[in-house]
């Protein structure tokens, strides 16, 4: 008679080969397993291991249960659970069968495994990585580097470098800002050129730096290869067998070794940019240090992308596998209130429950974020070569393959929980699907009122400012701050001892040109004096104009009206490079003879005492304002109260912004925007001239979806 199957012996034997580390995780003894022909890893709790011990090919379940039993009496496990951990022993290639037959299945697995690696490379299109090659050699032979570059007193000086340098930069915030190159410089095509490279370099020297702080802390890196971080080459590094480390703080080390080797980078090219002039070398520090610094900080720091940080977090937290065991977190909660499915998950901690909860809503919505981010800026730099297509389709794909993925993650788990005899309770799923078209119906056609915040500026209503037309001094001013007075009436005068002294020339040459031309009709030389009088009418043309230029330096009122200053300039704020020619407004009387600079704001004319606000309106909001919309206000001056008017009219042309004494023809220019006036209703005695605020602008109701394209427009600045 055939024995039961529990008393049967198991034809799987552990494997002679592997490498077992005992380590310690949340204070628990675990052992870390090394497949030296895979290079896998993998964390066995010591029941497991002690199975995998057991495994001679000789012991039957119902024996290793007793062993189990006998080795850890407060833990209780049936022959099913010893089964199962068997099982999976075997699937992660623990455990091998000398059975025959068995070396077709393993190729099939093997096949699968490879498939499945393709699939996950392919899988995110930002960050594709390519198989690699076993670097040892090159490792060993090249050690000398990592004692150097990790020795005490090197690491001390490049710590010391690293905060002084951002010491540096706080405490000269402002002289660095001057400094900074412009937008338009760093997008130029030989900019982009320079700064891919730059990262493929970096990123390279980065990786290296995982790889000789595991040789250091006598761990092992088996694998380096090629990868394209958004389209820009790179190296991966696998410092995997740091989890054979039994200290977590020297995991945490050989994670941020990468770090520590970039920032020192950084640190050194800021000061390579901060010193040298203007040219080649001073433009590649300069990008060398942003990618080294913010990349670094932003991307490798992030805990919420499985990169450095995520790591480190990890470690400091002795959580394994957090991002798988917070996504699996998130699915489960979903298929039990979202479909009703009784799951048999391990319970958690609430508190654990919570972080892990947090943690992948948070991971997830900034993963989208930054792919729609990338794909943004793609899409902006390729426009300029018609590429721009790229950039959507980028965006398209990662779309694509992250809803199929969670998707079908979920259609998985589903499947395997309601297959263990759960039941769907009423009919939760149903009322899910529901609500999910809902809520992509209410985005995406149910419009919804929105307001606009745009700045804001009070000035009189239907004022006239009189800018200075030409360079010139201050010669009279007929007028005081706060006069009545009439249309035509003179207000100010500039002399320009240039101009006169010009109009002076032009006229002498003009008497002598008449001359010449008299003389050469009387030599009777037609084609001679032809040409004199050509220059004749060239001489008067040109008087002409310096006369006009000249009256044009006379300045009277377009308008009846009063006489309202304009706004103040401080002593020695007038310009960054030059010393202040003047100073408070120009119609003071002590600014008599200084020199004013042509688009110098001279007044304002009042035609009465009513205020208008002038709104600013960023040129993606302009679609967005009608006359006659309504307006709520609040100043800076009156925080208390809310002022309401409507949109009077909006200009039709973009204005750029430029600095408060500077009229429309300075080229002190800024960004671009719209103006539109706002009427008020009623009298409001607090109000004065150039009080600023914030203007609340109840636009046409729009969905959802349009709103958030909106930012996504407006904060990356870029238009399809």
């Amino acid at each position: 008679m055939q024995a039961p199957s529990n008393e049967r012996p198991i034809p799987l034997s552990a494997r002679e080969d592997i490498h077992a580390h005992q380590a310690k995780y949340l204070g628990q003894t675990c052992w870390v397993i090394k497949d030296p022909v895979k290079l896998s890893y993998y964390r066995l709790e010591p029941i497991q291991y002690e199975t995998l011990l057991l495994l001679n090919g000789e012991q039957s379940i119902s024996q290793i249960c007793q062993k189990l039993k006998a080795r850890f009496p407060t833990q209780r496990q049936t022959h099913l659970e010893i089964q199962k951990s068997i099982l999976d022993l075997y699937q992660k290639g623990l455990a091998w069968s000398t059975r025959p037959g068995q070396a077709e299945s393993m190729l099939h697995r093997r096949d699968e495994q490879k498939w499945t690696k393709l699939k996950q490379t392919f899988k995110n299109v930002l960050f594709i990585r390519l198989p690699g090659f076993d670097p040892t050699k090159i490792i060993q032979s090249s050690y000398w580097i990592a004692k150097l570059a990790f020795h005490p007193a090197v690491m001390i000086w490049a710590m010391a470098i690293i905060v002084y340098s951002w010491l540096f930069m706080l405490t000269h915030a402002t002289e660095m800002s001057e400094r900074l190159p412009s937008l338009e410089s760093l997008v130029s095509v030989e900019s982009s050129i320079s700064l891919w490279l730059i990262i493929g370099v970096t990123k390279i020297i980065h990786e290296l730096g995982h790889a000789f702080a595991c040789r250091h802390s006598n761990g092992e890196c088996h694998e380096i290869g090629m990868a394209f971080l958004v389209f820009s080459p790179c190296l991966y590094c696998d410092v995997s067998d740091s989890w054979t480390l039994r200290s977590k703080w020297h995991r945490i080390g050989i994670a941020l070794a990468g770090v520590y080797v970039e920032l020192t980078i950084a640190s050194l090219a800021f000061f390579g940019w901060w010193g040298s002039a203007p040219g080649a070398f001073h433009d590649v520090c300069f990008l060398v240090f942003v990618v080294s610094s913010i990349s670094t900080l932003l991307f490798n720091l992030n805990p919420l992308l499985r990169l450095d940080g995520y790591y480190v977090l990890s470690d400091l937290l002795e959580i394994p596998n957090l991002r798988q065991k917070a996504d699996q977190a998130l699915e489960d909660n979903f298929v039990r209130h979202g479909l009703g499915l009784k799951v048999d998950s391990q319970p958690l901690p609430r508190k654990t429950k919570s972080f892990f909860l947090t943690y992948a809503i948070c991971a997830a919505i900034y993963r989208t974020f930054l792919v729609a981010a990338i794909c943004c800026i793609l899409y902006a730099a390729l426009k300029p070569f018609r590429l721009e297509f790229l950039g959507l389709l980028v965006g398209a794909m990662s779309l694509v393959i992250g809803s199929t993925s969670w998707f079908n993650r979920i259609r998985k788990s589903s499947k395997r929980h309601a297959s263990q005899g759960s039941n769907v309770r009423n009919l939760r799923p149903y009322f899910t699907g529901v609500v999910a078209l809902a809520a992509v119906f209410t985005i995406f056609f149910v419009p919804l009122p929105f307001t606009i915040k745009v700045p804001l500026e009070l000035e009189y209503a239907n004022q006239q400012k009189i800018y200075a037309n030409a360079d010139g001094q201050l010669a009279a001013i007929h007028v005081t701050p706060g006069q009545s007075v009439r249309a035509g009436q003179m207000l100010i005068q500039l002399a320009s001892f240039e101009t006169a002294e010009r109009q002076l020339e032009l006229h002498s040459q003009k008497l002598i040109q008449e001359v010449e031309v008299r003389k050469q009709a009387v030599m009777v030389e037609p084609e001679k004096a032809a040409i004199e009088r050509e220059t004749l009418k060239s001489l008067e043309s040109e008087l002409q104009n310096q006369t006009e230029q000249i009256k044009g330096m006379s300045f009277q009122s377009p308008i009846d009206g009063r006489v309202v200053e304009a706004p103040v300039t401080p002593p020695g704020l007038q310009t960054k490079r030059e010393l202040p020619s003047w100073h408070g407004t120009p119609i003071d009387g002590e600014n008599l003879g200084c020199y004013l600079g042509r688009g110098t704001h001279l007044m304002t004319i009042a035609p009465k005492q009513e205020f208008q606000a002038v709104l600013r309106i960023d040129q993606f909001d302009a679609h967005s304002m009608k006359i006659g919309q309504p307006v709520r206000i609040k100043l800076a001056h009156l925080p208390n109260e809310t002022l309401n008017g409507s949109i009077a009219q909006i200009s039709s042309a973009t204005t750029k912004a430029s600095s408060r004494t500077a009229g429309p023809r300075s080229s002190n220019s800024g960004t671009e925007y719209y103006q539109a006036t706002v009427s008020f209703e009623g009298n409001h005695e607090a109000l004065m001239q150039g009080l600023q605020g914030v203007a609340k602008v109840k636009t046409e109701s729009q969905t959802t979806a349009q709103w958030i394209w909106r930012h996504v427009k407006n904060t990356f600045k870029f238009q399809i």
